[in-house]
C-alpha cells in the first residue's frame, strides 16, 4: 500500500531507563516487531529519533527538526519527511500490533485527516494515520508550543473508531504499550502463549 510508517522513537523512555525501542523482548527490539509489522503493508518506513543506535534497522532515521517538542514534534518531522499522502503513525513501544490491524486502520481512515483507534473509551493517540495534508497544522502546534497531542488531534477534528465494535480481530494485546521493566516481563510472558 502506497503509505509510510512512521515510527516515532524519540521519547525520553524515563520509566524504563533506557530507550525504550532498543530493549529487547524475548531476544529483539522491541523496535523491530513494529517494523515488521509495517513492512507488511507501507511502502516506507522511516523512524522518527535522535538516537543514532535506531541507523542499524536499514530504514532512514530522523531527527526532529525542532527539538524537545514531544510526539507533536514527532509527528511534525515524520509527516515532513514522508512523501507519501497516507501515514500510520505509531509509538516504537507497542510490539504486539498486527499487520493485519495497521492494513485494516489505513483501509478505514477513508479521506479523514487524521484517523485514530479508541478501545473502551480511551482513544489511542500514538496510533494513528495521518494525511500529509495535516503538515502545516503540526508544524504550527509545533512552533506554538501546542504540545499536547490529544488536543492538537481534537482540534483537527480527527475521525475516532471504536476498535471493539468495527475491528473483527480485535485483541486487546496489540495496543500494550511498554513503558516499564514489569511491563516487559508481563508481555513476554503473555506474548509466549
Amino acid at each position: 500500500m502506497q503509505a509510510t510508517g512512521i515510527i516515532l522513537a524519540g521519547g525520553k523512555s524515563s520509566r524504563m531507563g533506557e530507550d525504550k525501542g532498543l530493549v529487547l523482548l524475548n531476544g529483539k527490539p522491541m523496535i523491530q516487531y513494529v517494523i515488521e509489522a509495517l513492512k507488511e503493508v507501507v511502502s516506507d518506513i522511516i523512524i522518527i529519533s535522535n538516537n543514532a543506535s535506531y541507523n542499524k534497522f536499514r530504514v532512514p532515521v530522523y531527527s526532529d527538526i525542532i527539538k524537545d517538542k514531544g510526539p507533536v514534534g514527532g509527528i511534525y518531522t515524520g509527516l515532513y519527511h514522508s512523501t507519501t499522502e497516507l501515514n500510520f503513525c505509531i509509538s516504537c513501544d507497542v510490539p504486539m500490533i498486527s499487520s493485519d490491524f495497521i492494513f485494516w486502520l489505513l483501509n478505514k481512515s477513508g479521506n479523514a485527516s487524521i484517523t485514530l483507534p479508541m478501545y473502551k473509551d480511551k482513544i489511542h493517540q500514538m496510533i494513528g494515520v495521518y494525511s500529509k495534508q495535516v503538515l502545516s497544522n503540526f508544524k504550527e502546534s509545533t512552533e506554538k508550543e501546542h504540545l499536547k497531542l490529544s488536543q492538537v488531534n481534537k482540534d483537527m477534528a480527527c475521525e475516532i473508531i471504536d476498535i471493539e465494535k468495527e475491528y473483527a480481530n480485535f485483541d486487546e494485546l496489540i495496543f500494550s504499550n511498554i513503558n516499564t521493566k514489569n511491563e516487559l516481563i508481563s508481555i513476554a510472558h503473555e506474548s509466549k502463549h
